[in-house]
């Protein structure tokens, strides 16, 4: 958050996502797309897509600020937010689910990991969003964290449904922030 610039702190996290997540990634694409269960992946969806829809009317409650300001204070306006309307909805949750999902698959208790997934992203909504709503999204990213681990473990390691429904989320997320700002 020391950092002023969206652009050089998402680049920095994902760097350390890619040094942290070397020889964790999954190399076997049948274990990649093993286990597709399109009753869960249809029934998770529309929660995952609706999160934009959400946060586009909740947001003028749950911000201390507007959210255009905090955007350019993160000189995330013009043409550095459109750019990266793409990034943040595709390789963004691309790169957290290879990390985060990996890291699921080792020895690190999974509470841990998904307290860790929440917690990175309130350091980055600290600024953004009161106190009361800060610990509400808390809560939420920890339960979304342990929704993609059992749904992982359940479909055999298929992290494709992971990275579709955080696709989904994440650019819901970045529309929504766009039309409010």
């Amino acid at each position: 958050v020391g950092l002023k610039n969206a652009w050089l702190t998402i680049l920095c996290y994902h760097l350390l996502i890619l040094i942290t997540s070397a020889g964790r990634v999954p190399t076997d694409i049948n274990r990649i797309k093993c286990g597709w269960n399109c009753g869960i992946f249809w029934s998770l969806l529309p929660w995952f897509a609706g999160t934009g829809l959400i946060l586009y009317y909740t947001m003028p409650i749950m911000c201390t600020v507007e959210i255009g300001v905090w955007l350019s204070r993160y000189n995330l306006d013009n043409l550095a937010f459109l750019l990266m309307i793409p990034y943040f909805g595709i390789v963004h949750p691309l790169l957290e689910q290879i990390h985060w999902t990996s890291l699921s698959q080792s020895k690190v208790n999974q509470w841990l990991i998904d307290i860790s997934f929440s917690g990175y992203h309130l350091i980055v909504l600290w600024r953004l969003l009161k106190l009361p709503w800060l610990i509400i999204t808390g809560i939420i990213l920890v339960a979304v964290s342990r929704t993609w681990f059992l749904l992982a473990k359940k479909t055999g390691e298929n992290i494709v449904m992971n990275i579709i429904l955080h696709l989904a989320a994440d650019t819901g997320i970045i529309i929504a922030a766009g039309l409010r700002a």
